[in-house]
């Protein structure tokens, strides 16, 4: 392949779009650095400027689309006065971050190299590994003591909340299911049912 020059300060992040893009193409069996260096028409060296191997860009694409999560996933809650519907608008926030990037969705919850494992009983939810869900499951909790729920319901609460959230997130982030109007005020209307910390 004839390298292309590259002058761009962001082939970093490049790169890891290019891998993320590949991986949900091909799968991680077929992932390799000169397959993303093609992707991005840059010599099969430069990735080497970046990552050691494979094995760190795999790491590093995965702490990219969380860091990013994060990010929107903290903005709503540290710019928040309402805790009543924090949870409905983080809800929100949750889905509206992956139907904007299906390719963000498929690449996190379809590779289970990731080991994203969440454990929880009908007393706790003990472990888990993926912060998003952390910073979700405390949020919740939070919200649920300012409530005087009893500390019993805790658990099954925030897995039903979650799992109407992420339901709808991968509902969304199917390129073959459309919705044609307000999609927040669609999901707003539903977490509003679904979600009820009273």
């Amino acid at each position: 392949m004839e390298s292309t020059p590259y002058h761009h300060g962001n082939l970093k992040n490049l790169l890891i779009e290019a891998g993320i893009e590949l991986i949900n193409e091909d799968g991680i069996k077929q992932f390799s650095l000169r397959k993303v260096a093609s992707k991005c028409k840059v010599s099969h060296a430069a990735p080497y400027n970046h990552f050691k191997d494979k094995e760190q860009l795999l790491n590093e694409m995965k702490d990219y689309v969380i860091c990013k999560f994060m990010i929107t996933l903290n903005h709503i809650i540290t710019n928040y006065d309402n805790k009543s519907d924090l949870m409905v608008d983080l809800g929100i926030a949750y889905v509206d971050f992956f139907a904007e990037n299906p390719q963000y969705f498929q690449f996190i919850f379809s590779q289970g190299e990731f080991g994203l494992q969440i454990s929880f009983s009908d007393k706790d939810i003990s472990h888990s590994e993926f912060p998003p869900f952390e910073l979700f499951r405390k949020t919740a909790k939070q919200c649920m003591q300012i409530a005087n729920l009893s500390p019993a319901l805790f658990s099954v609460n925030i897995i039903t909340m979650w799992a109407v959230v992420h339901g709808l997130a991968s509902v969304f982030a199917t390129k073959y299911v459309l919705y044609d109007g307000d999609r927040n005020s669609f999901i707003k209307k539903i977490l509003m049912e679904k979600i009820s910390l009273s």
